[in-house]
């Protein structure tokens, strides 16, 4: 009897060291299990580039705890490294520290802050997202004053940039004259460009409808109003960016 329940005993613990086994087997050849593994491998590695001082990694670091790629998502330890990024200069850094300050990620929401951050990466840097953010912030006075100029000015700076939803803006606001003149020619031109990378504009703002609103535009157009916008989109080169929008995590 002693004997039986001693072999019933080890059967189970075999048992149970073949399971362990054959999931760490499993596991070695599960595909998501490995790219996990991968990622881990290059979160500690940016990690130590970051910790010894290099800007880059510091960011990138930040996209990565935001993300919780590699590892857990911590949008506050994000924070803290965008502004070790942002502070020494960083523009991506700048920019994403603007905008968790914009949505209040990992700190709390402060529009003020976002438009200073958006501010030195796009009025310093040229940064096009970080434009178009501010031209969004002063169109609806959050943190700044309420200025259709300024936003019209900042939506421009970032459409020439090849902006997508700042062109898709620009297009409906001089449709109608909203805050500048009316002008059909124009608005044809910024919403043909914008079209092109519709898909793109969509993910700013749902509402962003811009092929409804390119061919709401085109049926109020002749053909020599058609022809002169075709001409517009077709010489139509964008700004050189004086660095890369973003730290590359968005």
């Amino acid at each position: 009897m002693i004997r039986l329940i001693l072999f019933t005993v080890l059967a189970l613990i075999g048992a149970a060291v073949a399971f362990l086994l054959a999931r760490d087997v499993e596991e070695e050849h599960d595909p998501a299990a490995i790219l996990r593994a991968q990622q881990r491998a290059a979160f500690e590695a940016t990690l130590a580039e970051a910790e010894g001082g290099d800007l880059k990694a510091q960011a990138r670091v930040g996209d990565l705890l935001r993300l919780g790629r590699g590892s857990e998502k911590d949008p506050a330890a994000a924070a803290r490294w965008y502004e070790k990024a942002a502070q020494a200069g960083h523009v991506g850094a700048q920019y994403m520290l603007g905008r968790i300050y914009d949505l209040g990620e990992g700190v709390p929401q402060d529009y003020a802050r976002a438009a200073r951050w958006y501010r030195r990466a796009g009025d310093l840097a040229g940064d096009r997202e970080a434009r178009y953010r501010l031209g969004i912030l002063h169109f609806h006075g959050r943190g700044v004053p309420h200025d259709y100029d300024a936003a019209i000015a900042y939506y421009r700076k970032a459409a020439n940039q090849g902006h997508p939803a700042a062109q898709y803006l620009l297009g409906v606001m001089r449709e109608d004259g909203w805050g500048m003149k009316a002008d059909l020619v124009r608005a044809f031109m910024w919403l043909t460009l914008a079209a092109r990378q519709a898909d793109k504009v969509r993910s700013y703002d749902p509402s962003y409808k811009v092929e409804k609103a390119l061919e709401r535009v085109r049926g109020r157009m002749n053909g020599f109003q058609i022809q002169r916008g075709e001409e517009a989109v077709h010489s139509w080169k964008p700004v050189r960016s004086l660095s890369p929008a973003g730290s590359g995590g968005r």
